[in-house]
């Protein structure tokens, strides 16, 4: 009792004080919150137990091939037959000399000596089982890894949209200030102050909505990471550099069709299936066990016997359950082999899709790229222009909104990107051998 009890706060102990969330500070990689999560997340948790749970099966399974030992002791106390004491000393019957202590007891072992391989083939059938669910377990990983990197690049672009929110903020003071000034030198109209105004109303609410996405990422990702308080650190802005990743389509289809955790689950799945099958069949098959007994009865249990035998076991008549339970689990199989060949179109489906994105992210990013930089160069000239006097505030407000939305566009694109990169290995069931990194991007 007391070996179960340091097992049990043991267990306790590595489930819930591996980490708390107050404890990590600083800044973390990506790869660091994704080891925390593989520690710290629940569903991870109840997969390990279904992987416990699927290998005692094995031993439950296994048991029939072990032999079985039975004990059974029963004293009572009794009280004499009023014939058996007519030839005693004492006719009384109610005498404790007229009482005495009934013994019986057994001890009997049973062993399965041959069943035509019925226990072995449900030993393999709980096998197959167990890789089963550790492949489960490992697609439960793969998409709390996934979740944790979508939330932590999520993290940084909501940073970072709270610098672009706040620099246009400050930008839309800055030319306000300066149409006060004109307006106050009878340069500009009254328009151009109020309209400027406006511009800085709108940018304090982009940055309202941008302070409240931070705090949503933050929390996105401390529940991504099966975290139970608020996080302390910090990701690493260096995560979300680009960098180019080039991949052959087939190479990928055919990489997620030995990886992908849902394959090996289903084809462990039908391994499993068809060993019931085997052992299903040998219910028409007989069974062989040996057993052996020794018994004790009476006052002093001096009447005692033993036995050696060997029992045979057919089934010849269970109305029709077997041929039930077989037709039934060769109909589980055909289900099980044409989920395996819809999962695996769906994977590549999955592949080629976030093959696509990742393309798609590829050339946006360079479009975007390219649209922040004319953006940049049209700000630079609107302001020298009002500077000046030849332009009017329409142009100031129109090439500073778009600024913003250019540069807010290349931070959720690159994002994306690398997002998509995420997924892609999620639908390739494992990591990227990624190439050398690119720009970083303005």
């Amino acid at each position: 009792m007391f070996v179960r009890l340091l097992a049990f706060l043991a267990l306790t102990l590595i489930v819930v004080g591996t980490g708390r969330s107050e404890d990590l500070a600083g800044t973390l990689s990506v790869e660091q919150c994704v080891e925390v999560a593989l520690r710290e997340h629940p569903a991870l948790h109840a997969a390990d137990a279904d992987v416990k749970a699927a290998q005692f099966r094995v031993a439950q399974a296994q048991s029939p091939l072990l032999p079985r030992a039975d004990a059974r002791y029963s004293p009572s106390r009794r009280q004499r037959t009023l014939s058996a004491l007519i030839e005693g000393p004492s006719t009384d019957v109610t005498s404790k000399e007229n009482t005495f202590t009934y013994q019986a007891g057994s001890f009997a072992i049973n062993q399965l000596l041959f069943d035509f391989g019925k226990t072995y083939h449900g030993w393999r059938a709980a096998l197959a089982d167990v890789e089963s669910v550790q492949a489960e377990r490992e697609r439960t990983a793969q998409t709390v890894i996934l979740g944790v990197k979508r939330w932590y690049y999520g993290l940084i672009a909501a940073r970072r949209l709270l610098e672009v929110a706040q620099e246009s903020q400050a930008r839309a003071n800055q030319h306000l200030d300066a149409a006060r000034s004109r307006y106050r030198a009878e340069l500009a109209p009254r328009y151009d102050v109020t309209r400027q105004e406006v511009q800085v109303a709108n940018a304090e609410l982009a940055a309202l909505t941008a302070r409240k996405n931070l705090a949503l990422a933050r929390e996105s990702l401390r529940n991504a990471m099966g975290l139970a308080g608020a996080i302390a650190f910090e990701p690493d802005d260096r995560e979300l550099e680009y960098v180019r990743v080039e991949i052959d389509e087939t190479a990928a289809v055919n990489r997620a069709g030995t990886q992908r955790a849902e394959l090996r689950s289903l084809d462990a799945l039908k391994r499993a299936q068809a060993q019931r099958i085997e052992a299903l069949l040998r219910n028409y098959l007989p069974s062989l066990a040996g057993h052996a007994d020794y018994g004790f009865t009476g006052e002093s249990a001096s009447d005692e016997g033993w036995s050696v035998g060997a029992l045979v076991r057919l089934s010849i008549f269970d109305g029709g359950l077997t041929p039930a339970e077989i037709g039934q689990a060769r109909a589980q199989l055909l289900a099980v082999e044409a989920e395996e060949k819809r999962v695996g179109q769906q994977v590549g489906l999955e592949v080629r899709d976030s093959l696509l994105n990742l393309r798609r992210g590829r050339e946006s990013l360079d479009v975007s790229a390219k649209g922040v930089e004319a953006a940049r160069e049209g700000m630079a000239i609107a302001e020298s222009r009002y500077r000046n006097g030849i332009g009017s505030v329409l142009e100031l407000t129109d090439s500073e909104v778009a600024l913003s939305a250019a540069r807010g566009n290349y931070v959720r694109l690159l994002a994306d990107y690398h997002v998509a990169l995420a997924e892609l290995e999620y639908a390739m069931g494992g990591r990227l051998a990624r190439g050398d990194a690119g720009h970083d991007g303005p």
